[in-house]
């Protein structure tokens, strides 16, 4: 009897060994499916789909991505809420002036422990020091969407210029615009401006492009207190201020788009905006234009401001190492495609991708990264928002002619430092 209790006793563990080993075989085996979140509402988009699409391709049965695609507005509202209620990402894009928020926020995942996976040499330090902290890498190099000097060839021509030969600094971009305005070209009974001016929407880039080649900081290193009135803020706003209404190069009360929209009627021989006006330039039938990283209208070093996005995971109140797993074969995935993402004209993160003959063949945007060591980022701070919201407003103002350029920067500087100088808490 108590050799047949053991015998039942013994098969009993080895069936339930098997069951075991069955049904790990059988989690083991199933796809896990991970959620991807970013703002790609636009033709980038379809070329970020594509590449997930080539993913679940290449993954099939292992790992599948559910690609979720909002407005960005949205996209950082239910970040949180979602991650709270277990029903958030796993993988998303984050922008440049939002790494330090998700840190902070503490719903990244710290990507250090996976870096053996990512060729970390390969991306520009820039990039990489955006989502650095305390000797911890929270997030992958995805691009760069720098901002943009364009200028119309038919144009440069026409009074006499290099059409491949854009201006450098600030002397030589005033030197054309005195040419374009003597010239008096005309195009559908009105005359040619040399270049528009904003009231809104892209004049804090221009400034800030301006600022930072004055050898401006935004804040001090502390952050309690806003630098943007300093010398190198009022010399900035005021050149933008004397294209209007000093030398009358730009015309007044003209919004973002009234003024792209000149540029691409040939009224305007040069515009000042971010790379992601190249598929409407390129799309515009006649025009004939060329596109160089921003040029250098301050008085120091020249240095272009960019903004790039980051591929990040994002931590989980139960983590699963499973879909954790899978969220770093995604990352990686994407970091090694980045370049498919080109005709969405964005500048790979990654040195060897610039240095592909299939970047460098591209006429609009190899020049861009001529300059990408140059390339630089607003300060990345948490409280950043808080600190230039007001200084957005009050550059439209001077723009508008309701304040002069030191009174505009020295309002904006007071509201933001008293902002700041308060506990965030």
């Amino acid at each position: 009897m108590l050799c047949k209790a053991h015998n039942r006793s013994a098969f009993f563990k080895l069936y339930v060994l098997i069951c075991i080993t069955v049904y790990c075989a059988a989690c083991a085996a199933e796809e896990v499916s991970i959620d991807f979140w970013n703002g790609f509402t636009s033709r980038d988009g379809k070329y970020l789909q594509a590449i997930v699409n080539r993913f679940n391709e290449e993954q099939a049965g292992r790992i599948h991505v559910n690609m979720c695609v909002m407005p960005w507005a949205d996209f950082y509202s239910k970040l949180s809420l979602a991650l709270r209620s277990l029903r958030g990402p796993d993988v998303g894009l984050v922008h440049y002036d939002s790494m330090s928020t998700v840190i902070e926020q503490g719903i990244v995942l710290d990507m250090t422990p996976y870096l053996d996976r990512f060729p970390m040499d390969d991306y520009l330090p820039v990039a990489r020091q955006i989502s650095f902290k305390d000797g911890k890498q929270y997030g992958i190099p995805l691009d760069f969407h720098p901002f943009v000097f364009y200028w119309n060839k038919n144009i440069f021509e026409k009074i006499g210029l290099d059409p491949e030969k854009p201006p450098q600094s600030r002397a030589e971009f005033l030197d054309v615009c005195k040419k374009v305005k003597d010239a008096q070209l005309k195009v559908n009974g009105g005359i040619v401006r040399p270049c528009t001016m904003p009231t809104d929407w892209p004049n804090y880039l221009i400034w800030q492009s301006i600022f930072f080649c004055n050898g401006g900081h935004l804040f001090n290193e502390t952050y309690d207190a806003a630098r943007f009135d300093s010398e190198a803020g009022v010399d900035a706003l005021q050149f933008m201020y004397d294209l209007i209404f000093k030398y009358g190069y730009s015309p007044t009360n003209t919004t973002g788009n009234e003024g792209m929209d000149q540029f691409k009627r040939g009224m305007a021989a040069m515009a000042l905006d971010g790379v992601w006006m190249m598929a409407t330039f390129k799309g515009t039938p006649g025009l004939r234009f060329g596109a160089c990283s921003m040029i250098n209208l301050g008085t120091k070093e020249h240095v272009v401001m960019t903004g790039s996005h980051t591929i990040v995971a994002f931590k989980k109140r139960w983590p699963d190492k499973r879909k954790i797993e899978a969220s770093v074969v995604f990352m990686k995935y994407l970091s090694d495609l980045s370049l498919d993402l080109l005709n969405a004209h964005m500048i790979p993160a990654r040195r060897s991708l610039i240095a592909s003959e299939a970047f460098l063949s591209d006429p609009y945007m190899a020049p861009l990264a001529r300059d990408v060591e140059r390339y630089v980022f607003p300060d990345a701070n948490y409280r950043y928002g808080e600190g230039v919201g007001e200084l957005q407003r009050r550059l439209n103002l001077v723009i508008l002619n309701k304040e002069t350029p030191a009174e505009g920067l020295h309002e904006a500087a007071d509201i933001a430092t008293k902002a700041l100088s308060q506990d965030p808490d």
